[in-house]
């Protein structure tokens, strides 16, 4: 019933209208009812027109009309089409109209009887009304051509003219019925026994026809009078005959229909097909459909109203769709609902879908009721009948039950998919659809247990390098889709009998089951060549490496410690410089542990106050003055030598420590050179400069944290110079850039350290606020030996001093080198030759120095 809504337009929300009993539901879509129109129409008139009088006949020129009109009456009863009755009736009458009246009064007459009586009494549609009218038109014409082509061969009066004619009257109109309605529902050989049917009717109708005009010419009236009985009585017995074969057709049309919707895929289709039949079966402008819910007030519908279809969807339930529910619920049998008797709680849910009759039904399961099916027509002359509202229920009984069967089949297939679905995402990963931690594990366990004595069972694990920056810089939306790119390559280098998984993250891993180690090996190749190559993520090219770790299974070895060591060999490879592959060894698990050990006692190492800082010298090399310090890290383990930042700082990135460890030496640096200042007055503009690791540079805590340690230590933001590598920078950009901009507010100046290495681009130096730029020591080492070297320094000398910025070359060994550098241009630089980093207490030395390189002693250095 669904909600009452104004119906779309193709659906009027009135009854349609009738000229006397012609239902106006026009004829498109209807070509060959239009053809038989047109044709039967024109036919008419054109053999009219040529035919002569004939004979005057033996009775009254008006009874040529009363005959056709008399016979017409048998035809009002069948508002489906042309029955083989009303075609029998017909050819009778032209048979007698020939014998006995002027043949130009049978086209006009028959034609003329049937647009009478139809609009007078009848009540069809249009379309069967111009089927009647085309018939009539064409039977009639085809009767008249023939007697004509006939009568001047045989003697006058001789009545087999007109039989013959009436006989090709009447096949004519026959084919008409089978071609433009048909009779449904009829196997082959029961057509042939219609169509015999149809044909002795019209010979018998014509023999009646030919007594009654020999006795009307004999004036012999009571004799023709007596004709009228046998008339009638073959005119019942057709008629009875068609109730039955309509019983019969409608009976095969309700078997036919709950086959069709039990054929059906689905329950939507199901709905649709059910709908479809039910309309054709009681003839009806309109089917539809609720099914219920006992769980909520929302229902489903389904519905075709004048030719217009929607599919199965749910809405809402009105009032007026709930009051025909109830009475269908609590009806015994079907509902007959007329507009003009109807109660007024139901009237609108069947006037707003233009119709003016219905019948209701409710469709019952086992489990009760739970659907409610609906059938209306448009035409206020044409209710239901009891035949027809009892076919109704016959086929509402069997198409509930069809209904909850196929709801429960659909359920169950549902549920057997449901299960499929749960047990898939249960071992897949949802996002690569590739094999997930617990299936490759059960996958290791299993090939385990089954290995071949000739076989190995290796794991390769797989790890993105850098993953996370294409995360931070484009998005974890572009981070999936390079997870699906990157699940694609593996998948496609990998052999049929090899398992591909993604244990989470950016972690991969194959199980391959190999007869050597280098055939692994070979594996593992192909998956870090299969990434060299750049991705394309939303149409940015996008390169990404990995680091491969291979495990091998022994004897007793199990799927978890398998799994372990292939990822202790990928860390191992990850340290041996990344994009590289790394077979597991014994003592990489005692370094593993070892490591793991010098994670946990760093992460100790702050609160203990291990974290200590050294400095080293940045000098002007034209004249050996200290201009500033750089700030080192060092980890004073207790019981353990001395660290440098290069033993410990990828660590403590690793387990998140940076923040905490540059928090201490930015606020330790801070303090101590400002203490400088003021011990030494000469040095009251000594500058330190403090790495920043690229955690610490996305840091949001960074710029209220360097504005504490200025605050609290009295060191001049001016005298403060903060060192960022290029790689953290190009970690995220752009929020980098912000920090970089804030910093600058405060007073501090930035410098780019590493310059020439990781991303260099002369970019930076031209998009990012930078005061200092740093010349790594690699282009410094092979000074002045390098003339490409040479040039290079010398061109970035150029460049930075043209945007303004001060340039410190790093890692100075040599006199040479230094000559070297200030030759160039280089006016600022920082190396052994000058100092090596100290502790606070060795930099004194520094301070009083009256120009570096100076002699220091070693002891003051350690």
């Amino acid at each position: 019933m669904g909600s009452l809504r104004t119906p779309p337009a193709a659906v009027p929300a009135r009854p349609r209208p009738t000229i006397g009993g012609l239902r106006a539901s026009g004829i498109r879509g209807k070509p060959l009812t239009t053809l038989v129109v047109v044709l039967g129409l024109g036919t008419a008139a054109a053999v009219s027109a040529v035919t002569d009088a004939g004979s005057k006949g033996t009775v009254p020129v008006w009874v040529i009309p009363l005959v056709f009109l008399l016979t017409e009456v048998h035809g009002l009863a069948d508002r489906r089409g042309i029955s083989p009755g009303a075609i029998a009736a017909g050819s009778a009458a032209m048979a007698f109209a020939l014998l006995e009246g002027p043949a130009r009064l049978a086209v006009p007459s028959h034609v003329g009887a049937v647009l009478l009586m139809t609009l007078a009494f009848g009540s069809v549609r249009s379309t069967v009304f111009l089927r009647r009218l085309g018939a009539a038109s064409i039977s009639a014409s085809a009767s008249v051509a023939v007697f004509g082509l006939l009568r001047d061969h045989f003697a006058a009066g001789d009545w087999r003219p007109a039989v013959l004619a009436a006989l090709a009257g009447g096949a004519a109109a026959g084919l008409i019925h089978v071609a433009t309605s048909g009779i449904p529902g009829l196997t082959s050989g029961e057509r042939f026994l219609e169509a015999l049917l149809g044909l002795s009717s019209v010979l018998a109708g014509g023999a009646l026809a030919v007594i009654a005009a020999n006795l009307v010419a004999e004036r012999r009236w009571s004799l023709a009078a007596l004709l009228v009985l046998p008339f009638v009585s073959t005119a019942l017995a057709l008629r009875a005959r068609e109730r039955e074969n309509r019983r019969l057709v409608q009976l095969s049309g309700l078997q036919e229909s709950l086959q069709m919707a039990q054929r059906a895929h689905g329950l939507e289709s199901a709905i649709s097909q059910l709908l479809a039949s039910t309309r054709r079966l009681v003839d009806a402008d309109a089917a539809w459909i609720v099914i219920l819910s006992r769980e909520n007030d929302k229902r489903l519908l389904a519905e075709i109203c004048h030719g217009v279809e929607e599919r199965l969807r749910p809405v809402g339930l009105s009032l007026a769709d709930d009051a025909a529910i109830r009475h269908a619920v609590f009806a015994d049998g079907p509902v007959t609902v007329s507009i003009d008797s109807a109660p007024a709680d139901i009237r609108a849910a069947f006037s707003e879908r233009g119709v003016e009759h219905g019948l209701l039904i409710a469709l019952r399961g086992d489990r009760g009721v739970h659907s409610v099916l609906a059938v209306g027509r448009a035409d206020a002359h044409e209710p239901f009948s009891d035949a027809e509202a009892r076919l109704f229920q016959t086929f509402g009984t069997h198409a509930g039950l069809m209904l909850e069967n196929d709801s429960l089949e659909q359920s169950l297939n549902e549920l057997t998919v449901l299960k499929e679905e749960l047990r898939h995402r249960a071992y897949h990963d949802t996002l690569t659809g590739l094999a997930n931690r617990t299936l490759f594990y059960d996958s290791v366990s299993q090939a385990l247990a089954e290995r071949d004595a000739g076989r190995r069972v290796a794991v390769l694990f797989l790890d993105l390098d850098d993953f996370k920056t294409v995360n931070d810089t484009l998005g974890h939306s572009a981070g999936d889709d390079l997870l699906l790119a990157v699940a694609a390559r593996v998948e496609r280098e990998i052999r049929p009998s090899d398992t591909a998984a993604r244990l989470g993250g950016d972690e991969f891993a194959v199980l391959a089951e190999v007869l050597t180690e280098e055939e692994a090996v070979s594996i593992g190749q192909r998956l870090l060549d299969a990434l060299e190559a750049p991705f394309t993520i939303n149409g940015q090219d996008v390169a990404v490496h990995s680091s491969v770790g291979i495990a091998f299974a022994g004897n007793h070895t199990g799927a978890e410690e398998l799994l372990r060591q292939a990822d202790v060999a990928m860390y191992a490879a990850k340290r041996q410089g990344k994009r590289r592959l790394s077979v597991f060894e014994p003592q990489m698990q005692e370094q593993v542990r070892a490591r793991h050990e010098m994670a946990t006692a760093l992460a100790r190492s702050v609160d203990r106050g291990e974290i200590l800082v050294h400095y080293q010298p940045i000098v002007d090399m034209e004249t050996g003055a200290l201009v500033a310090l750089e700030a080192l890290a060092r980890w004073g383990r207790a019981g353990k030598p001395l660290m440098g930042p290069g033993g410990f700082i990828s660590l403590a990135d690793e387990i998140g420590l940076m923040p905490e460890i540059g928090r201490v030496v930015l606020h330790e640096a801070c303090k101590q050179v400002r203490g400088w200042q003021r011990a030494f007055p000469d040095h009251s503009a000594l500058t330190v400069t403090v790495n920043l690791a690229p955690s610490e540079l996305h840091s949001r805590q960074l710029v209220r944290e360097v504005a504490r340690a200025l605050a609290e230590s009295g060191l001049p933001p001016d005298r403060l110079v903060l060192e960022i590598t290029e790689s953290g920078v190009m970690h995220r950009p752009r929020e980098a850039l912000r920090t970089m901009e804030e910093l600058r507010r405060l007073g501090v100046s930035l410098a780019l350290d590493d310059f020439g290495t990781g991303h260099s681009s002369l970019a930076h130096m031209r998009d990012f606020p930078m005061d200092v730029l740093k010349i790594a020591q690699p282009f410094i080492a092979r000074l002045p030996h390098s003339e490409v070297d040479a040039a290079f320094v010398e061109t970035i000398m150029r460049l930075a001093t043209s945007l303004g910025m001060h340039v410190i070359a790093e890692g100075i060994e040599s006199p040479a080198q230094a000559a070297s550098l200030e030759h160039i241009g280089c006016r600022f630089g920082q190396g052994f030759l000058y100092g090596e980093p100290s502790a606070p207490i060795g930099v004194t030395r520094y301070l009083v120095a009256p120009h570096l390189p100076h002699v220091v002693e070693n002891e003051v250095a350690a």
